[in-house]
């Protein structure tokens, strides 16, 4: 698994941690992670570098990098497609406020912005299909599961909402749901 330790909103660090426990392999160059579908190659991204790079997961060696265009300025997610062929990667930027959700082929070619909103998107990760890409997008003081179709230039759909998630799996049969809940407080 790749989990991915907040100190501050500022710095943050990436690291492979083994399903049965064990010492943890810290990737010094990302932010954020997603494996390949055969696990041998990790793609990363780091928030201020307008860049992928593909890693090779037992070494660490950098095995391509691939250059993103665009009128954003932070790459916060990133998602390997099922298939293989492509990689989501998810952006912020300031005046005007928005975040994009982008793919790229994993040879560099064909990237497209799928998603502008000007509310706040997490997560946004492949089905397990390829299909579509589910998200979740600010509404207030929670937040709804939303799917978009990849192929199509369709508008995105609600399937779940009023949700106090951060983060969310969804089964490879697309029948059940996970997230982490997203709970916090103030006290002055």
């Amino acid at each position: 698994k790749i989990f991915i330790s907040n100190i501050n909103d500022s710095s943050s660090t990436c690291y492979i941690v083994p399903k049965l426990g064990g010492k943890s392999q810290q990737l010094k160059s990302f932010r954020s992670g997603s494996w390949s579908p055969d696990g041998n190659l990790i793609a990363g991204i780091s928030p201020m570098v307008k860049q992928i790079r593909i890693i090779k997961r037992e070494t660490d060696e950098v095995v391509k990098s691939i250059e993103t265009n665009g009128d954003f300025i932070i790459l916060f997610d990133i998602d390997w497609s099922p298939n293989g062929d492509e990689i989501l990667f998810h952006t912020y930027s300031v005046s005007p406020v928005k975040n994009q959700i982008w793919t790229i082929k994993t040879d560099g070619t064909r990237q497209r912005k799928l998603l502008e909103e000007t509310s706040g998107i997490y997560s946004p990760r492949w089905s397990p299909d390829g299909k579509h890409i589910y998200y979740l997008q600010q509404d207030g003081l929670t937040r709804d599961l939303m799917k978009i179709e990849v192929s199509s230039n369709s508008s995105p759909e609600v399937v779940q909402s009023g949700l106090q998630a951060f983060g969310f799996s969804i089964t490879r049969d697309n029948k059940k749901l996970c997230y982490t809940k997203d709970n916090s407080s103030v006290n002055l």
